[in-house]
C-alpha cells in the first residue's frame, strides 16, 4: 500500500534478470517396438520377424531419435544397428534374444529361464563332470550411464548434466575387471537441448550430432490437437518436483532414465554375477557430471548394498560334462530354448541353463553340456563330491 518514488542520478544503476525459455517444437521419435520390427527384418531379410514384446511394450514410452529429427527435419533417418538397440536395453536393463518358431523376442533375462518348468535328464558320467567358475561374469568395478558429455557441447549449466557415466567399485578383489553397462545411445538433455535450441530447422547448417542417437522419455498421453498444433507426447517430467540437486530442475527431463535407475534395473543380474557378495558393497567412485541429483528417493551418488538388489537368478559357475542322451530334447528345447535341464549327482538334484551343447566325441550315446547354475541349487553339497 506504499507509493515509493525512485530518483536516478548519474550515478545510479540497476539490474534486470529474467529467464527465457526456447520455443516449443516438436521432434520425430520412434517407439521401440516399431525400431525392433525393422531391425529383425532387416536383419534377417525378412525370413525372421520380431515378435510383440511385452517387454519392449512396457517401456514404450522410451522413444528414438536422432540429431536431425531434433532440428526439426521432417526428412530425419535414424541409423541404429542391432547391436546398439539391444546394448542400450541391456544397460538400461538386463536384457537377452530368444528365438521361438521364428520370431525374435527380446525380454528381462530373469524372465528368460523358467526355473519351474525344467527338463529331466539323466546324471553325467562323473569321471567327465566338472564344477567351475564362470570367470566372464566376474568383476570388481561397475561402469553404466551414458557417454560423457562433450565439453565442445558448451551449454549453458551443462555441469549439471546427470545421465552421463557412473563408476562404482567393490574395492579389491581376486576377481579384477569393469563390467561395461554404458550406453552408446544418449539420453542427456542439455545435449539435447543444445541441439534444438541453436540449429532448429537451420537445414543449411551441418552438426557432428546429426546421426547421433538418442532416447527421451515421454507421458503416456497424447495430447490432442489444437488448432495448427500437431497431436504429440509431453516429455515425462513426473519425477521433476520431488528433485533436488539440481539447477533447472523444472524443467530438465528424462530423470527415469538416470544411470542409478539403471543400476536398480540390472540389480537381478548384478546380484547373480556377484555371487555370494550379498553383504559387500558396490561403493560410487565417480561421475563424468552431475552426481548430486536426487528423486522419487533415489540418490545418484549412494552406495549400493549387493543384497539389497532384486533377487539372483543365476550362479556364475558352470557344469560341465557328459550326459546319457535324451531321445526327445530337441523337441523339448525347441518349446523354449532356454528352458532349464534338471540332473542328479549323488542323489541330489541340480539345474542348469544351457549354454553348450554338442554330441561328444566318438560316442553317440552321450552328449557333452555346459550349463550355468540357477540361483536355487545348493552348490555347498558339491564339496562332498570334489572330496
Amino acid at each position: 500500500g506504499t507509493i515509493c518514488t525512485y530518483q536516478f542520478t548519474q550515478r545510479s544503476k540497476f539490474n534486470i534478470g529474467f529467464v527465457t525459455r526456447f520455443q516449443t517444437t516438436y521432434i520425430q521419435a520412434l517407439r521401440p517396438q516399431y525400431l525392433w520390427n525393422k531391425i529383425i527384418g532387416n536383419l534377417t531379410d525378412n525370413v525372421y520377424s520380431a515378435a510383440q514384446s511385452a517387454y519392449l511394450n512396457f517401456y514404450k514410452n522410451v522413444v528414438f531419435t536422432c540429431g536431425n529429427a531434433i532440428r526439426g527435419k521432417k526428412d530425419a533417418l535414424i541409423k541404429i544397428s542391432e547391436n546398439d538397440f539391444f546394448q542400450f536395453f541391456d544397460s538400461f536393463d538386463s536384457v537377452g534374444i530368444i528365438d521361438k518358431s521364428g520370431q525374435v523376442d527380446m525380454l528381462q533375462k530373469s524372465n528368460m529361464v523358467d526355473v519351474n518348468n525344467w527338463i529331466d535328464i539323466p546324471g553325467p558320467n562323473l569321471d567327465t563332470f566338472k564344477v567351475s567358475m564362470a570367470k566372464e561374469y566376474l568383476y570388481n568395478e561397475l561402469e553404466i550411464g551414458y557417454p560423457e558429455l562433450s565439453n565442445e557441447v558448451g551449454l549453458l549449466n551443462a555441469n549439471d548434466e546427470f545421465n552421463t557415466k557412473f563408476l562404482f567399485s567393490l574395492g579389491t578383489s581376486k576377481a579384477t575387471g569393469r563390467l561395461d553397462k554404458v550406453s552408446k545411445v544418449k539420453a542427456a538433455c542439455y545435449e539435447i537441448e543444445k541441439i534444438r535450441i541453436t540449429t532448429f530447422q537451420k537445414d543449411t547448417t551441418d552438426n557432428k550430432a546429426d546421426n547421433d542417437l538418442f532416447v527421451i522419455h515421454i507421458e503416456d498421453n497424447l495430447q490432442p490437437a489444437a488448432g495448427a498444433i500437431p497431436a504429440h507426447y509431453k516429455l515425462d517430467r513426473s519425477l521433476n518436483p520431488s528433485a533436488t540437486g539440481l539447477i533447472e530442475k523444472d524443467t530438465v527431463f528424462n530423470i527415469f532414465l538416470s544411470p542409478k535407475r539403471n543400476l536398480l534395473r540390472n540389480g537381478n543380474f548384478l546380484r547373480s554375477s556377484l555371487f555370494r557378495g550379498d553383504i559387500r558393497t558396490l561403493f560410487y567412485k565417480t561421475s563424468d557430471k552431475n552426481s548430486a541429483m536426487q528423486a522419487g528417493g533415489i540418490v545418484e551418488k549412494d552406495d549400493v548394498n549387493i543384497g539389497s538388489l532384486d533377487a539372483p537368478f543365476f550362479y556364475p559357475v558352470y557344469f560341465d560334462g557328459e550326459f546319457p542322451v535324451t531321445n526327445n530334447i530337441l523337441d523339448l528345447l525347441a518349446i523354449n530354448p532356454l528352458q532349464v535341464l534338471r540332473f542328479p549327482v549323488n542323489g541330489t538334484f541340480y539345474k542348469g541353463i544351457i549354454v553348450k551343447a554338442a554330441v561328444s566325441g566318438n560316442r553317440t550315446s552321450s552328449h557333452a553340456y555346459q550349463m550355468l547354475s540357477t540361483a536355487d541349487n545348493n552348490l555347498l553339497k558339491l564339496i562332498d563330491y570334489y572330496g
